[in-house]
């Protein structure tokens, strides 16, 4: 039975990691014949895009294929972080796209720092309001366990 699954889980990874390829080559293409159909000369901005988006395509298709091929058995689109991946990838493949048309398409890179903005805001947000319920639930505690001991010394001497 678990072969079953593993099976299915790597060829699903194997499928994958086959459509974001397609999609790299299919954004590069794109690009190109934009760029090049258009007549625009490649301004700094273009440039560095353009390089970020071969490193960024390149090394988040490496971590995914490490991972598939790996000894663990992990399913790239929903574990961990692997799913982070692979919004990344697609994120470029789509800024690369669309940067065929228009210099301004590069600017979609801003949601990198504002999304890990927001992961560490979140964090630092759901880490003080857990040491908030903590204390209250020590307080709260603390006054059960002392209303225990009220009502432990009433009943004896009751008796």
């Amino acid at each position: 039975m678990a072969n079953q699954q593993e099976k299915k889980i790597k060829a699903s990874n194997a499928k994958t990691i086959t459509y974001f390829a397609v999609a790299i080559v299919f954004s590069f293409l794109v690009y190109g014949v934009g760029r090049y159909l258009t007549d625009k000369d490649h301004t700094t901005l273009d440039m560095a895009g353009l390089g970020t988006t071969v490193v960024i395509e390149l090394l988040f298709m490496l971590f995914l294929i490490t991972s598939a091929s790996g000894d663990a058995l992990v399913d790239i689109t929903k574990d961990g972080f692997h799913s982070y991946y692979c919004d990344m990838i697609m994120l470029a493949t789509a800024t690369l796209t669309l940067a065929a048309f228009s210099s301004y398409a590069w600017g979609i890179y801003l949601v990198i720092p504002g999304f890990l903005g927001y992961k560490i805001v979140t964090l630092i947000l759901s880490w003080t309001r857990t040491q908030r319920s903590m204390q209250e639930g020590l307080e709260s505690l603390q006054k059960r366990n002392g209303r225990k001991e009220k009502r432990a010394k009433v009943r004896t001497v009751r008796r």
